[in-house]
C-alpha cells in the first residue's frame, strides 16, 4: 500500500508528499513531521497511522480540531482514498493506492465466511492525486457518503 498527501492551497499547493513511515505527526513544533505554522494548530495536532491495510487518523485533543472531509472528527477515524483533512488553515488529500490482497474489506469477508471461499474482489482502490476545487469538495463528500451507506 502506498500512502501520500497533497497539499492543497498556500505556497506549497500541489505538492505531494509520500509517506514513508508508519507514524507521521501534524503540528506546529520543529519535531512534527508535517508542519504547518500557525496559532490554529496545536503544538502536535494530529497522528496519521499506517499499517499494512489501514490509514488511521487521530486528532490529539487539539484546541481547534482536525477536520476529514469537513466535519470535525474526534478520536480516530479510517482515511480512504480522496478524503481530505484540514489541520488549522491548511488541507491536505490523501491518496491511497491499495493492492488488491492489502484492501481492508477482504479481511472482513474471510473472517464471515471461515469455511467458504470469499469471493474475488475485482477492484482495486488506486489513488489519483490532483487538486481539489472547492466546488468539487461538497460533490465528492456526497458520492464518498453515498458509498459508504452503500456497504452498510
Amino acid at each position: 500500500m502506498k500512502v501520500s498527501l497533497t497539499v492543497l492551497g498556500g505556497k506549497n499547493d500541489r505538492r505531494v508528499v509520500d509517506l514513508q513511515t508508519t507514524e507521521t505527526l501534524f503540528g506546529r513544533e520543529d519535531k512534527c513531521h508535517v508542519q504547518v505554522k500557525s496559532d490554529e494548530v496545536s503544538r502536535e495536532h494530529c497522528l496519521l497511522i499506517l499499517d499494512e491495510k489501514h490509514v488511521i487518523l487521530r486528532d490529539l485533543q487539539s484546541s481547534n480540531g482536525t477536520f476529514v472531509n469537513q466535519r470535525k472528527m474526534r478520536g480516530e477515524i479510517e482515511l480512504e482514498d480522496g478524503d481530505t483533512i484540514q489541520v488549522g488553515p491548511q488541507l491536505f488529500s490523501v491518496g491511497i493506492e491499495r493492492d488488491e490482497d492489502d484492501h481492508p474489506d477482504t479481511d472482513i469477508l474471510s473472517d464471515l465466511n471461515e469455511k467458504e471461499e470469499a469471493p474475488a474482489n475485482d477492484k482495486t482502490a488506486v489513488g489519483k492525486l490532483r487538486a481539489i476545487d472547492p466546488g468539487e469538495l461538497e460533490d465528492l463528500e456526497a458520492d464518498r457518503l453515498q458509498e459508504r451507506l452503500n456497504r452498510l
